[in-house]
């Protein structure tokens, strides 16, 4: 792999080496009235599994035609009927996904283990613990190093709550836009402080990133303003913008405690059409798994 690849995706390792899951609140079907699940049928037979589960009063979320499924809340009561319908090869819970990672108000201040660089930003211990500025600043004289590789080519997804565009330390940071009304808004601010981790601009102000204001991103925003979780499909639909916008890597500093075989699936093809896809897995040293980043074609990150 290029130098400069292998920075960029360590870019996003340290901005996924955040602090904790939150707590885990009950599963919700989604609109209260069935359950949330994720169907694949029978490979050409999309019309028929459609108007099966129209037939039973399914809610569609998403159509995944690449993977010959839908996300869809159905009656709890029509569900064993959809597992013993021909058309169909799987039924399986829409598993919820939580944000990983500090709240706006553990990520201030700054450390001991920080440093100031001769511009008086801040430099998180991350940034010199994987080495990042002696690939762009190896004199550390705050500037630049000619000729050093940035990633300025190369484009990184970030799927979170959003992001701050008017924030001081990322004007001018290459955004190529997002998805969908409103990704550039984050009043939970996690999706800010993933995108400031990689990408803050090097300056005199707040902290520098990873790889400083020189990448390519584009932002997918599926939490809100509360944080509350999102679903498999909805992960899986966001990969899948990342990957319309272009993207060579995809940041997910979100997870959950179970497995989906169709989100596997997408990432595995992912993975195969050359996109590098990297989840977090917490801080607690645990050995629970976690998903996305306990998939093969997944790299987890996780202390």
């Amino acid at each position: 792999m290029k130098r400069s690849a292998i920075f960029l995706s360590v870019a996003v390792l340290i901005a996924l080496l955040l602090s904790t899951m939150q707590a885990v609140p009950a599963l919700s079907a989604g609109n209260g009235e069935g359950d949330r699940v994720m169907v694949q049928y029978v490979h050409g037979q999309r019309g028929a599994a459609e108007s099966a589960l129209h037939g039973v009063g399914a809610q569609f979320h998403y159509s995944f035609d690449d993977l010959d499924a839908f996300a869809v809340t159905i009656p709890a009561a029509a569900v064993n009927g959809i597992l013993h319908n021909p058309n169909f090869v799987l039924v399986e819970e829409d598993q919820p996904r939580y944000l990983i990672g500090m709240t706006p108000s553990v990520a201030a201040g700054v450390s001991a283990t920080d440093t100031i660089d001769p511009d008086g930003q801040v430099v998180p211990y991350g940034i010199d613990m994987v080495q990042a500025r002696d690939v762009w600043d190896a004199d550390r004289d705050g500037v630049i190093d000619t000729g050093a590789p940035t990633g300025s080519n190369r484009t990184i997804c970030v799927i979170d709550s959003g992001l701050y565009v008017d924030h001081v330390d990322l004007t001018g940071i290459n955004l190529l836009g997002g998805y969908p009304a409103g990704w550039n808004t984050d009043y939970f601010g996690h999706g800010t402080h993933v995108v400031g981790t990689i990408a803050a601009m090097n300056n005199d102000l707040g902290v520098v990133g990873v790889t400083p204001g020189t990448i390519n991103l584009y932002i997918v925003k599926v939490f809100g303003d509360d944080g509350a979780w999102a679903y498999s499909s909805t992960l899986v639909d966001a990969a899948n913008r990342c990957a319309s916008a272009g993207a060579n890597i995809i940041s997910m500093s979100l997870g959950g405690s179970k497995s989906s075989t169709t989100e596997q699936r997408a990432f595995n093809t992912l993975y195969n059409n050359g996109i590098l896809s990297i989840a977090a897995a917490g801080n607690d040293g645990s050995t629970i798994y976690n998903y996305p980043a306990s998939y093969a074609s997944v790299v987890s990150v996780a202390a």
